[in-house]
């Protein structure tokens, strides 16, 4: 299922399960950022699925942005307004050119949900929120688990600065303590040679099907073959939706015409 999914059921997770999957998400990044000069630009617990095996993938790559060499022989920067309002940079918001720090940012946004089971910057409205990632700190205040992890909290606050050229890169956050103390060799943990966290994969189909939606697992899996006149009903039907369309607009026209 999802992480997002897995989080809301839990509430949060625990501190190994969140540096397990975190630096799993982080190796996903570095290959897209180094091998494949690709920004993924929508990083969040949604697109986070876990396998079968208890490992994570990064999926939806609907946002990414791949840059050419050449491109990046000039410097060249993204510029799309796109992503997801929680999650995004403060370059972003600020229609500022911006790199593969972007990821950097969401990265840390979904640590903090992971552990805290919310997110760091929270607004009523859309504006209020884009405020508060551009201006203000993360919601440490609410904390009842960062307050007491003080390395984490180091590693998130250089992951959330404001500041893209002062913000960690993935490969910083791979050399943080924080994961060296854990992993030690992260080439291991590339390699799946670490095991999951307790618990994961779960030990039983039903338990599996847990971590999924119930209205997209009860959705029937039968294929409805569709004949020639069902298709031309259907198009039928669609045609007179736009039976008495017009391109111009007769009221306005008439208006024009007093």
């Amino acid at each position: 299922g999802d992480l997002m999914n897995y989080v809301i059921q839990r509430g949060k997770v625990s501190t190994k399960i969140a540096l397990t999957f975190g630096v799993e998400i982080l190796l996903g990044l570095r290959f897209l950022h180094d091998e494949n000069q690709i920004i993924y630009r929508d990083l969040k617990l949604d697109n986070i699925m876990i396998g079968a095996d208890g490992h994570v993938r990064i999926a939806d790559f609907g946002m990414v942005k791949r840059f050419t060499e050449d491109e990046l022989n000039e410097g060249k920067l993204a510029t799309t307004f796109c992503g997801t309002p929680d999650y995004m940079a403060p370059e972003i918001l600020q229609y500022k050119p911006y790199g593969f720090k972007v990821d950097v940012w969401a990265w840390a946004v979904v640590m903090f949900e992971m552990m805290e089971g919310f997110s760091p910057f929270q607004g009523s409205t859309e504006d209020r929120l884009f405020h508060e990632i551009k201006w203000e700190e993360p919601r440490y205040k609410y904390s009842t688990v960062l307050k007491k992890e003080a390395k984490i909290k180091h590693l998130l606050d250089n992951c959330l600065n404001k500041n893209p050229d002062r913000r960690y890169t993935i490969a910083r956050c791979l050399k943080h303590e924080v994961f060296t103390k854990q992993f030690g060799d992260v080439k291991k943990v590339e390699a799946l040679e670490c095991s999951p966290p307790d618990g994961i994969p779960p030990s039983s189909k039903d338990k599996f099907l847990k971590r999924f939606d119930e209205e997209a697992i009860g959705q029937s899996t039968d294929l409805i073959e569709v004949g020639g006149e069902q298709v031309r009903s259907i198009l039928g039907k669609e045609d007179q939706i736009f039976k008495d369309f017009a391109r111009d607009n007769v009221r306005l026209v008439n208006l024009y015409r007093m």
